[in-house]
This record gives C-alpha cells, structure tokens and sequence, in this order.
C-alpha cells in the first residue's frame, strides 16, 4: 500500500515536470512566432525639419502596434521641391544651409535597401500658383529613382496655405508613380477647422512652422495607414518618451535648446485617451475618404 502511494506520488511528480516542459515548449513557440510576425521595415525620409523631427516619432509610435516596427534615416541636407521649383521657376528662395540638389537626394535613394522612401513635396508656405509646372516635375523626378532603386515611394502631403492644391498634387503624383501618399496635410488641415491651428503646434514654444506633440502623432497615424493600409487605432504609444528626466520648471529652456539642435522630442509628452482618439480616428477617416480617390484615379487609368 505504501508502494502504490508511492509510485502515485512519483507519477504525478512525473506528470507536472511534463506539463511544465509543455508549457515552456509553448510559450517559447508563442514568442518566437510573434517576433517571426514582426515586420521590420527600412525607411528613409528626405525633406527638411518637418520629416526629420517626424521620423524619430513615427519609430516610437508605428512600432507600438505590435506587429510592425520602423528604423528611419534621414538624407543629409535640407530638400524642399517648392524651393527647387522656384529656383527653376527664376523665383528667389529664402536661403538654407547644407540645401540638397537633386543630385544629392538620388545619391541618398541608392545609398543602401530601403522598403519605403518617404520625401517632402513642400513646407507649408507653399503656393503652387508660383511655379505651376515644376513641383510635379519634380515629384515624378524623385518617384521614378526611389521606384528603380526597388524601394517603394511615400509622398508626404505636408501641411499648406492651399490644402485642396496640395492634395490634388500629392494624389495625381500617386497615381502616376505608383506611390503611397501620407495626407499629412489633409489631416491637419480637418484638425486645424475643427480645433484651431494651436492645438497642432508646440504649446512651449513660439515656432508656427512645425508641428507640435499633437501634429506629429496624427501624422505618425496618417504614416502608418499609408504604409499598411491599416487603422491607426492597434497603435498603443500614449506618449513621446523623453531622453531624460526634467523638471517642469526647466522645459522651456530645455525645449529652446533641442530646437537649436533639431530635436523637439526631448521631454515627455503624455497625451490624454481623448486626444489620442481624436487623432487616430482623424488620421483614418481622411485616409479613407482621399485614398478612395487615388484607387479611382488607378482604376481609370488602367
């Protein structure tokens, strides 16, 4: 009878060291399989201020989704096409330093493999009525030497003082060079008749050319639908980390300073549920109105 006991007892032991071996083959099985799931994409961004500041949050935010994650680079110098097309256009352009040509960029395009290439069309004191036919010359310039290098165009829509011009170039472009187009643009421009302008900018700060904490995450969203085609709503960054610690009476002078160096995303930003409803819903609703455009547009074509 003691035997039985015993051999009782040590048969159960022998069960648990089964179902433990199990339960770690599984939960290993499981892990491995969501990092397999994981896409991991290679983008470069070639623009001015505005796509260097975004690219480092679009990394933050997209790779909160879970199943896709970014690394970003950023071309060396300052491109703008609106101020190359007022160049060609025989305009004057407010002087830049370390300005791209387009020789640069082409450089920058086959530099390394990237999966998507995304590139500025313009700033927001853009007005196409200067030089009607060289912006999109220029788009298509670009377009066609991301698309021979195998990597696949992003147009980013910036935000404009003629929206609805801004728009219908960055979509004609999409549809001639088979490109993704972010409606950055479009986006702030429902969030800026719906809220106001100073709800996009940076609250510490006096710049009302970049966007601000709120500006940059709807356009991380309006990024991440145009590279996957999904909603916003599986992102589940609430915050912009900080580098470091600050203490709230020292964020001003700490926020001119990374102004100075480039880099506005130096302080810890936490957004409310609200404020990231509002934004991932904003960024998905015009996605699928204009987008539905650009398949119609293709469908035509064809």
């Amino acid at each position: 009878m003691k035997r039985s006991h015993y051999n009782c007892f040590m048969n159960g032991r022998h069960i648990w060291r089964v179902v433990i071996v199990v339960l770690v083959a599984v939960t290993s099985f499981y892990h491995s399989s969501a990092a397999a799931e994981t896409k991991r994409l290679k983008l470069l961004w070639i623009g001015s201020s505005s796509v260097s500041r975004l690219s480092r949050v679009v990394d933050r935010v997209i790779s909160s989704s879970g199943d896709l994650e970014t690394t970003s680079v950023c071309a060396g110098g300052y491109f703008r096409m609106d101020y190359i097309a007022a160049d060609r256009a025989g305009r004057k352009t407010p002087p830049a330093v370390e300005r791209a040509s387009i020789i640069d960029v082409k450089k920058a395009i086959v530099a390394e493999n990237y999966d998507f290439i995304v590139v500025q069309v313009a700033g927001r004191i853009f007005n196409h009525t200067d030089f009607p036919a060289h912006v999109p010359n220029i788009l298509d310039e670009v377009c066609t030497a991301i698309n021979e290098s195998g990597a696949i165009p992003v147009i980013f829509e910036h935000w404009s003082r003629n929206p609805e011009e801004m728009r219908r170039i960055c979509l004609e472009a999409g549809v001639r060079n088979g490109a993704r187009v972010a409606l950055c643009g479009s986006s702030a421009d429902q969030v800026i008749q719906e809220k106001g302008l100073d709800y996009l900018l940076n609250a510490l700060t006096d710049d009302k050319g970049h966007a601000g904490p709120n500006g940059n995450y709807l356009w991380a969203c309006s990024v991440y639908a145009a590279l996957t085609g999904k909603s916003p709503e599986r992102l589940k960054a609430a915050s912009i980390p900080s580098n470091r610690k600050v203490k709230a009476e020292d964020v001003e002078s700490i926020v001119r300073k990374v102004e100075k160096e480039g880099n506005l995303i130096d302080y810890q930003h936490e957004f409310s549920k609200d404020d990231l409803a509002y934004l991932k819903k904003t960024a998905w609703d015009v996605h699928q109105r204009y987008l539905d455009q650009l398949t119609n547009h293709r469908d035509q074509k064809k």
